[in-house]
């Protein structure tokens, strides 16, 4: 069985239509007809509010709108989402890898999440995969060995045949 790990670039797409939001539209769908599992770390509520709240100030969204999609997340956090804890081996985790990868501080802690995600699914036998638009995570986050899936740049087809 499969898990997603989705990162703040792939989950925006849910709430702020922009290239590859409808692949993530149908995982959503997926992960609702099949009970798989969507997961990220709980840092996304700070960096999701902060983008939107940026793209507000920005004028790119609404007041209103912001608050729609910052509720919308929440509704999703409920019914969809599994969060991954923050602690101090995932901030030293996160730390190592922006030694070694050379990572912005986000995006280290979404991949030291991801791999402490990996640890706890093995145990259940579930493969994880990185859902995310962000291509230099993705890189490197292929080369320690995960699957990832991009919706931004995934045919609907692709997108249909990486869920089966």
């Amino acid at each position: 069985m499969r898990a997603f790990y989705l990162d703040t670039s792939a989950l925006l797409k849910r709430y702020k239509s922009e290239a590859g939001s409808d692949n993530i539209y149908l995982l959503f769908d997926y992960s609702k007809r099949t009970r798989k599992r969507l997961i990220t770390s709980i840092f996304t509520t700070v960096e999701l509010a902060s983008v939107s709240h940026r793209f507000m100030k920005q004028g790119m969204l609404s007041e209103a709108f912001e608050m729609e999609l910052l509720q919308t997340f929440a509704d999703d956090a409920e019914e969809y989402l599994r969060f991954v804890g923050i602690d101090d081996a995932i901030i030293l985790s996160a730390a190592k890898a922006v030694w070694k990868h050379s990572l912005r501080a986000g995006d280290a802690i979404h991949f030291a999440s991801l791999k402490r995600a990996r640890e706890y699914l093995s145990t259940q036998d579930l493969d994880i995969v990185f859902v995310s638009s962000d291509n230099v995570l993705s890189q490197v986050t292929v080369e320690a060995g995960f699957r990832v899936a991009n919706p931004q740049t995934a045919s609907e087809k692709e997108w249909k045949e990486f869920l089966v």
